[in-house]
């Protein structure tokens, strides 16, 4: 009798990836479509289906501004001539576009937090073309020299209204989209879109900001948008200063490149957020509502994405597609020209196998081929410090099946598993529970299969690390505020610290546990560090060494009643008097369950 292969794979909480912000969706341009719907439970049906509890519970939309073509234009697709605010210079129709602001505080109401502006072009009568779909060719800037202040107007009046009227504060905006794909966006085309030089992109930010600035309006700006991942960089960097400054977030389609973990090094280099803010799948699928090719398509971007490029969120383009001569795109598919019913796609079921399981918040942990610091690239594991939840999705794209043994020894307690697939004969049907005797899970994965598994109380046997360069303001995140530097630096914990001097700057962590290490560095030009929790009294510590020593544990607290707990160190401005300087460098946060 011959034994079976097992891939051994090992499920490891003390090694920490990026947290997660969510999945998502852009509103372009079924939102249009299906929002002009006159049947109100259908469109609710249909936002619950997306965004609601017993759907796929996305949390981020992304709303798409319209230029608003020439109306005596008539060549868009069905739902993608989305109509403008700003019908002249200065006159504003806040009528405009109800269908798709409809689906956006539907989908607002239903628990999606986080909120993008998006713009594909300038309204058409500050183009060059008089079209909102491009310039001749594609080959010009579309938006008129001396229309850039028009057009960060433009931007900011929606953005203030919907604050201000609709008591939405959009959590960032785009200006652009593609706006390097040289003769793509062309007039006459259909849909909308305007490619901008470099220059002009730099210009187009800059003001952006300012008017941001000016209005009192938080709304953070996200760019490049380009449409191949190569070019993310390349394209940021060829901004001056100040844009940089401006751009909070670093956003990239995955249409094309192949540089993810570069955009990854670089990002965090940049102490930029960074989203895949756009990517669609089925274009090369045969229009069929059970295809699974679809949904092992979708699993591998996913995967791919998430381990290499290690993105805070990951947004699908547009979730509802026309039902008519749209290939296989979309995971729901509706008529957009005869409203009417809509169909669920397997590849809806598979994209849930992510989102229902892996929740904003969450963590993404090691999955490791056996003991190695290699990770499998056919298992994607969280962890979610708060509810001590891990989930770990194993997808299977290969025609035969998989056996596998999971090591869950790093956790100290593993109960009952729940189990989740998506295969041919399944739409994330629930399975029977499973149990890992002695933290071991021994399964089989049957071919073209997404399977999901939840511990639903994983308690940790060992520390967990957050270190300097995960930003943010949830849980397990660095929140700095102040003048702080960041620098690569091989002594420091995964080659990297942020520093600063300037008195009262501080960074705040929040965590979930029973105590915390602060660990990092003590040298001849170091200063002193205040520390406290929870707002209590501060403790000074203090980093002068005559040599210099990395990785030290500096300060350490235990016995707090486990919980959320916020730390806090601040810069004193000061030192030891044999100390040169009054600098103070964070490295990592090592925090006890």
């Amino acid at each position: 009798m011959s034994i079976k292969a097992q891939a051994l794979v090992t499920i490891d909480p003390t090694i920490r990836y990026q947290t997660f912000e969510g999945w998502g969706t852009s509103l372009s341009w079924w939102g249009n479509a299906c929002g002009n719907w006159a049947d109100t439970a259908l469109k609710n049906d249909l936002l619950d289906k997306i965004f609601g509890q017993d759907g796929l519970e996305l949390n981020i939309v992304r709303y798409n501004i319209g230029g608003g073509d020439n109306p005596d234009h008539n060549h868009m697709r069905p739902g993608a001539q989305i109509p403008g605010y700003e019908t002249s210079r200065g006159q504003y129709d806040w009528s405009a576009d109800a269908g798709q602001r409809e689906m956006f505080l539907g989908a607002v109401s239903r628990g999606a937090s986080i909120t993008e502006a998006f713009l594909n072009s300038p309204p058409y009568w500050m183009t060059n073309s008089g079209c909102t779909s491009g310039s001749p060719g594609g080959f010009t800037n579309n938006l008129q020299d001396g229309a850039t202040e028009d057009y960060a107007e433009y931007i900011t009046e929606v953005i203030k209204y919907f604050r201000d009227s609709l008591g939405v504060t959009f959590t960032t905006v785009s200006p652009f989209n593609e706006p390097s794909s040289f003769a793509v966006w062309s007039e006459g085309g259909d849909q909308e879109g305007c490619y901008y030089t470099k220059d002009k992109q730099n210009e187009v930010i800059t003001a952006v900001g300012r008017s941001l600035d000016s209005k009192g309006l938080s709304s953070e700006i996200s760019a490049p948008e380009e449409m191949n991942i190569n070019w993310a960089e390349s394209t940021y960097l060829t901004y001056d200063e100040t844009s940089q400054n401006y751009i909070k977030q670093l956003n990239t389609h995955v249409y094309y490149g192949s540089e993810r973990e570069q955009l990854k090094v670089f990002a965090k280099h940049e102490n930029k957020r960074l989203w895949m803010s756009e990517q669609t799948y089925g274009g090369s699928s045969i229009h069929n509502h059970d295809n699974i090719m679809l949904s092992m398509e979708l699993a591998d971007g996913v995967f791919i994405d998430l381990k290499d490029m290690q993105p805070h969120a990951w947004v699908y383009w547009q979730i509802v597609e026309n039902e008519v001569n749209s290939g296989n795109f979309g995971l729901i598919h509706a008529s957009f020209d005869e409203p009417g019913n809509f169909a669920i796609t397997k590849g809806y079921y598979a994209f849930g196998q992510f989102t229902k399981f892996i929740r904003p918040g969450y963590t993404f942990i090691g999955s490791n081929v056996g003991n190695t610091g290699y990770y499998d690239n056919n298992v994607l594991a969280a962890y979610d410090d708060a509810t001590r939840k891990a989930v770990f999705v194993v997808k299977n794209t290969d025609t035969v099946e998989q056996d596998y043994l999971f090591d869950l020894t790093k956790f100290a307690n593993v109960g009952f598993i729940n189990v989740y697939r998506t295969s041919p004969d399944e739409d994330m049907a629930q399975l029977a529970d499973m149990f890992a005797p002695l933290g071991q899970l021994v399964t089989t994965v049957p071919p073209l299969s997404i399977t999901t598994f939840v511990i639903n109380d994983a308690t940790l046997t060992n520390n967990r690390i957050i270190n300097d360069s995960e930003i943010g303001s949830g849980l397990n995140q660095m929140n700095y505020a102040g003048d702080w530097d960041y620098v690569y630096d091989e002594g420091c914990w995964d080659y990297d610290r942020h520093y600063s001097s300037a008195a009262d700057s501080y960074v705040t962590i929040q965590f979930y546990g029973t105590g915390f290490s602060i660990v990092g560095s003590k040298a001849n030009d170091l200063g002193i560090f205040a520390v406290s929790v929870d707002n209590g009294n501060e403790t000074n510590v203090d980093c002068y060494s005559a040599d210099r020593v990395d990785r030290l544990t500096l300060y350490e607290e235990s016995g707090l009643q486990r919980g959320q707990h916020t730390i806090k160190i601040r810069v004193t401005g000061t030192k030891n008097v044999q100390s040169s300087d009054t600098t103070v460098y964070v490295d990592m946060v090592s925090v006890r369950d």
